[in-house]
C-alpha cells in the first residue's frame, strides 16, 4: 500500500518522510482510542453515581428502620418495667392482706 503510494506521488517520499506519515496515522488511531476511553469512563462514573446514590437511599431507609426499631424497644421496656411494678403491687398486697372466709 505504501509503495503505491510511493510510485504514484508527484514528489519523492523518502524513508523519513513515510516513517512520520506512518506515525501521524498511529498519533490519528490513537488519539480516537484516548475519546473512546474517555466516553467510556464517563459512562462507567456514571453508572457509579447511580449505584452509589441508590446505596444512600438504602442505608438511609435502614437508619431509619433501626431508628423505628430503638423507640419500639425502648417503649417495650417502658411498658415491661410499668407492669412488673404494678404486678409486684398486686402480689405484695395480695400476700400482706389476709383473706378470711
Amino acid at each position: 500500500m505504501a509503495e503505491d503510494f510511493i510510485a504514484s506521488s508527484p514528489m519523492p517520499l523518502t524513508r523519513d518522510s513515510i516513517q512520520v506519515a506512518r506515525l501521524q496515522e498511529q498519533v490519528s488511531q490513537l488519539r480516537l482510542d484516548v475519546a473512546d476511553i474517555k466516553a467510556q469512563a464517563l459512562r462507567d462514573t456514571q453508572a457509579l453515581r447511580s449505584e452509589i446514590q441508590k446505596t444512600n437511599q438504602q442505608n438511609e431507609q435502614i437508619l431509619e428502620k433501626l431508628s423505628e426499631a430503638r423507640g419500639g424497644w425502648k417503649l417495650m421496656v417502658a411498658l415491661g418495667g410499668i407492669v412488673t411494678a404494678v404486678v409486684s403491687t398486686a402480689a405484695w398486697i395480695y400476700s400482706h392482706i389476709r383473706y378470711t372466709p
